[in-house]
């Protein structure tokens, strides 16, 4: 455990920090911690000091709200011993200006193997 490698577990129990156990519908393992009690008001308190951590610029970027719109889908390649599909798309939220484009190729081969590569750009601003 770690309280974003801040000093360590230690540091959430010396200030105070309650633990208390993620529910099975978040994602976690359920014997994942997290901050409860006087901890969890100072955490909230530097947030308002301008909070660095990787899910706020995640929310603040619209990545957990990405969709795909203006989807084309093409055969790109037909012939006896396979098929390429593309499926072109762009990754959008709304209310942010992100946009990530991509294709994803669908290779069908004559045995039945089917190969899929996905190729993203993303900008190095995120």
């Amino acid at each position: 455990q770690t309280d974003n490698d801040n000093g360590g577990p230690d540091t959430l129990a010396r200030y105070g920090a309650t633990e208390q156990e993620y529910s099975v519908a978040s994602g976690f393992a359920s014997t994942t911690k997290r901050v409860r009690g006087a901890m969890k008001f100072g955490l909230w308190w530097l947030g308002l000091w301008g909070d660095t951590s990787y899910g706020r610029q995640w929310e603040h970027a619209g990545l957990d709200r990405l969709r795909p719109t203006q989807v084309r889908v093409v055969v790109a390649h037909k012939s006896m011993q396979t098929v390429v599909v593309k499926a072109s798309y762009i990754l959008k939220a709304d209310g942010c200006s992100t946009a990530i484009p991509c294709v994803t190729s669908y290779q069908v081969l004559a045995n039945g193997t089917i190969v899929v590569t996905n190729d993203c750009t993303l900008s190095p601003h995120l």
